[in-house]
């Protein structure tokens, strides 16, 4: 118990003395990150945040990836950001079904802390107009091939020069109501690892 206690206290005045001395914030001017989700390894029930703040459809993807390329807009000087961005990915269910999504984003990043070796952030992404290759994924019939992509997660970048990120974000794909049937589809949690530069 001794030990597990001096550890921890130890940690604790370790990152304190990291965010004091950490004077360069780094904010990318570019990022490019590849995610992948598989059911398989990835719990496909994690908590979400209800809405409106965030959204839920019962459809669900069980797999598939995403290329993402986002540049900043605006900064400040230490805790929060602004990101433009441009994304394709591909969603499965069962094997069978597969859709294709190529969206626009504006992404928005808070820093929890920062340090010389990491800077944990929250990023979140709404209403980014999405074109789909379909208009069906598995039972939902999503009315239109257009359509809205939001995500919500936790990540950090890392590394000397801070020139990696490794992130996890739930994704949800739907017409954010704007017509009567809204069905949507959810991709639970999507694995994130990016170059900043």
């Amino acid at each position: 118990m001794q030990f597990t206690r001096d550890l921890l206290i130890f940690i604790m005045v370790f990152f304190c003395c990291q965010i004091a001395q950490a004077e360069n914030y780094f904010f990318p001017k570019q990022q490019l990150s590849f995610g992948f989700y598989d059911n398989d390894f990835i719990t496909a029930n994690p908590w979400r945040p209800s809405s409106p703040f965030f959204w839920t459809a019962t459809t669900k993807a069980d797999g598939g990836g995403t290329i993402v390329y986002t540049r900043t807009l605006y900064h400040t000087q230490k805790y929060f950001s602004a990101e433009w961005g441009v994304a394709g990915s591909i969603w499965t269910m069962n094997g069978q079904s597969s859709i294709g999504a190529f969206s626009a984003l504006i992404q928005l990043r808070w820093w929890i802390f920062r340090t010389d070796y990491f800077n944990p952030y929250v990023v979140y992404s709404i209403a980014g107009p999405s074109l789909l290759t379909r208009d069906t994924f598995g039972p939902a019939q999503l009315t239109a091939p257009f359509i809205f992509q939001d995500y919500l997660g936790v990540g950090t970048f890392f590394g000397k020069d801070h020139h990696f990120d490794l992130s996890a974000r739930m994704y949800h794909y739907s017409n954010g109501d704007l017509l009567t049937h809204n069905p949507g589809f959810d991709v639970p949690l999507v694995i994130f690892f990016g170059f900043n530069f």
